[in-house]
C-alpha cells in the first residue's frame, strides 16, 4: 500500500516581479492548532486576570474589615469618655449638696455652742472640740474630693476642646466618603484617607478643635493646604483652599475660620478634603462628625 502523504498547506510570497516567488509549506494540522492555541492563551489570561480580581476583592475587604474596627472603637472610646463625663458631673452634683449640707450643719452646732456658753456661763472665746473638729475633717475631706472631681472635669474638658469634634465647614453635603474608592483622576480604585465635602467656593472652613497650624503651603496635589496640631494625639488636614487665613504656629479656637473652600490643587471641583489622623493613622471624621452633630457658630 501507498503511504499516505500529510496534508500540506502552501503560502506564496510574491515581494515584486524583479524577484523570485517563494514558496513555504506548512502542515495542515499546525495551522488548525493555530486558533487552539490562540483559546487556551486568552483563556489562561482571562484566568490570571480573574485571579487578580479576586485577590483585589479580598485586599479590599480586609481594608474595609479594618477601617469598620477603628470606627467601633473610636465610637466607643467617645461614648465611655462622656459617661466618665456624666458620672463626674453627677459626682460633683451629689458632692455640693452635701457640702451645703455640711455647712448648714456646722452652722447650726456652733449657734448651739453659742447658746450653751450663753446658758453655762462660758466665755464665749473657749473652743468646743467635741463636734467640729469630726465636722473640720469631714469638710476637708469633702473639700479635697471636690478638687479632685473638678480637675478631672476640667481635663475631660480640655480632651473635649482638642477632640475634632466640630464640622469644618457649614455644609453638609458628603460627596466621597473614607474608604477604598475609584480614583476620579485614574479610574482605579484608592484608599481614601478623608472625606470630601461640597461647598461654595469661599466659603470659611472651621477649625473643628483647639490646637495650632502645624504646616501650610501649597503642591500640585493638595493645593493649599493646612494641618492643625490638637495636642492630644489628633491632627487635621485641609485640602485644595482657596485661600489659607491661620499662619503657621497660630493657636487657633474650636469654631475659629483657618481658610476658604476652594478647588485649588488635584481637585474636581469646590469642595473641601478633610482628614482626621489619631497617633500617626488616618481614621474616618464621620465618626466624630456623627458623635458630636451640633452646628459650628457662625463666624
Amino acid at each position: 500500500m501507498k503511504r499516505r502523504r500529510a496534508s500540506r498547506l502552501t503560502v506564496v510570497l510574491i515581494p515584486d516581479v524583479s524577484r523570485p516567488v517563494r514558496r513555504a509549506r506548512f502542515p495542515r494540522r499546525l495551522l488548525l492548532s493555530i486558533p487552539l492555541l490562540i483559546v487556551l492563551l486568552a483563556a489562561s489570561t482571562m484566568y490570571w486576570h480573574f485571579h487578580r480580581i479576586e485577590e483585589l476583592n479580598l485586599a479590599i475587604a480586609d481594608l474595609d474589615s479594618w477601617s469598620e474596627e477603628q470606627q467601633r472603637q473610636l465610637a466607643q472610646s467617645l461614648e465611655q469618655r462622656n459617661r466618665t463625663i456624666a458620672e463626674l458631673e453627677r459626682e460633683l452634683a451629689g458632692l455640693s449638696l452635701q457640702l451645703d449640707a455640711m455647712r448648714q450643719e456646722m452652722e447650726r452646732i456652733r449657734q448651739l455652742e453659742r447658746e450653751i456658753r450663753l446658758l453655762a456661763g462660758l466665755p464665749s472665746e473657749l473652743p468646743v472640740t467635741i463636734s467640729s473638729a469630726s465636722l473640720s475633717a469631714d469638710m476637708e475631706r469633702l473639700e479635697e474630693e471636690l478638687e479632685e472631681v473638678k480637675d478631672a472635669l476640667i481635663e475631660e474638658q480640655r480632651i473635649r476642646n482638642h477632640t475634632p469634634s466640630l464640622w469644618p465647614t457649614r455644609s453638609r453635603l458628603i460627596t466621597s466618603r473614607f474608604g477604598m474608592r475609584v480614583d476620579p483622576f485614574i479610574g482605579k480604585t484608592r484608599f481614601h484617607s478623608g472625606i470630601d465635602i461640597a461647598g461654595t467656593p469661599g466659603a470659611p472652613v472651621l477649625a473643628p478643635a483647639d490646637g495650632f497650624v502645624e504646616e501650610t503651603g501649597y503642591d500640585r496635589e493638595r493645593g493649599h493646604y493646612i494641618i492643625l496640631n490638637h495636642r492630644i494625639g489628633y491632627k487635621t488636614q485641609f485640602m485644595h483652599l482657596s485661600k489659607t487665613i491661620a499662619g503657621k504656629g497660630e493657636e487657633v479656637a474650636r469654631g475659629e475660620t483657618i481658610g476658604l473652600i476652594g478647588s485649588t490643587g488635584r481637585s474636581t471641583g469646590p469642595h473641601l478634603h478633610y482628614e482626621v489622623w489619631h497617633d500617626n493613622r488616618a481614621v474616618n471624621p464621620e465618626v466624630f462628625l456623627q458623635e458630636y452633630p451640633q452646628d459650628p457658630p457662625a463666624t
